[in-house]
């Protein structure tokens, strides 16, 4: 196993980032450049990321995200099979993995929605209960292209008790030999809306056309405290509209991934459309205020709209960037 010991320098991010489509606003917090202290390698199949420092997680306010940019120093390509996540529950809002796009000039990672030209692969938890395991079959992989640099990134959130955080770490393994289908995960997200106090079922649709012909695996909704209920469609390209997914009620303390008994076939040209509804009444039971007008936000008491895709595709594909345009 390959352990990571890692110290930090903080470095100042870039005054502006290009956003191609489908890109939320940029999340507060800085870059974290991180040393990578080579250790024994005992088993080639498995590498370690371990939070770098103890992190004090303060009783109020909203926490930015911190962001570990991690140099690894494979000399050829790997596939990733799995990625575990082990978090202290309740004080983390999500965290996610990325793999950077060294290919792309700009390679300043600080939204973690950014997928565009910037990220290879992203794999995350919301959990709950403080472990996540993040991988699809033994069939399907995620390149790590030699060389390549990880973007670890966490936010925290304040639970009303100061919390020392010296526990989050990353697992992950490897297939053995090339897999025969190349995991992707993308989202789309809507960050142009307004939820009126005591509104009990407001939509947010947000929808992208897709460049190639895939197959979809997995999805999930995402939204905070708000958050009711939520479809998935496919509008095929004769303009055919067929429902893929649904959950109603959605809840938070329990957001997961969905992943479907076969793969989903989407058609190029096809369009991706997600439907979050929200209840911002009294009847909410974690709703943190019903009487303010809420938007789009970072921070849990805020709100978000997204629908997380996974898709795969032949691994020899050349796949990595889905959409063409909003509609």
């Amino acid at each position: 196993k390959q352990h990571l010991s890692l110290t930090a320098n903080h470095t100042a991010p870039p005054t502006k980032s290009p956003s191609p489509p489908p890109t939320p606003p940029t999340p507060p917090g800085g870059e974290i450049q991180l040393k990578n202290n080579q250790s024994k390698i005992i088993k080639n199949e498995d590498y370690i990321i371990h939070l770098p420092e103890k992190v004090v997680v303060p009783a109020e306010g909203f926490n930015e995200y911190r962001h570990y940019v991690i140099q690894t120093s494979f000399t050829e390509d790997k596939w990733i099979k799995t990625v575990k996540f082990q978090v202290k529950p309740k004080i983390i809002h999500h965290v996610a993995l990325f793999i950077m796009d060294l290919s792309f000039k700009h390679s300043y990672i600080s939204n973690n929605q950014h997928m565009g030209k910037k990220i290879l692969a992203a794999f995350g938890t919301t959990v709950g209960e403080g472990i996540d395991v993040f991988g699809q079959s033994d069939e399907i992989g995620y390149k790590l292209p030699r060389n390549s640099k990880f973007v670890l990134e966490i936010h925290y959130e304040s639970i009303g008790k100061k919390v020392i955080d010296d526990f989050t770490n990353i697992h992950i393994s490897f297939h053995s030999t090339k897999p025969k289908w190349k995991g992707l995960t993308y989202n789309i997200t809507n960050t142009k809306f307004e939820i009126s106090p005591h509104v009990s079922n407001y939509k947010v649709k947000t929808s992208y056309k897709i460049n190639r012909t895939m197959f979809l695996t997995r999805v999930r909704p995402h939204m905070h405290l708000r958050g009711k209920a939520s479809s998935m469609f496919i509008i095929d390209p004769n303009g055919v509209r067929k429902r893929i997914f649904s959950v109603d009620p959605f809840m938070k303390i329990f957001e997961k991934i969905y992943t479907f008994q076969n793969p989903v076939l989407v058609k190029q040209d096809s369009i991706l459309e997600c439907i979050n509804w929200f209840d911002n009444s009294v009847e909410n039971p974690i709703n943190p205020n019903p009487e303010r007008n809420v938007t789009f936000g970072f921070s849990t008491k805020d709100e978000m709209s997204q629908c997380y895709f996974h898709w795969q595709v032949p691994v020899d594909s050349n796949a990595r960037y889905l959409w063409i345009s909003n509609p």
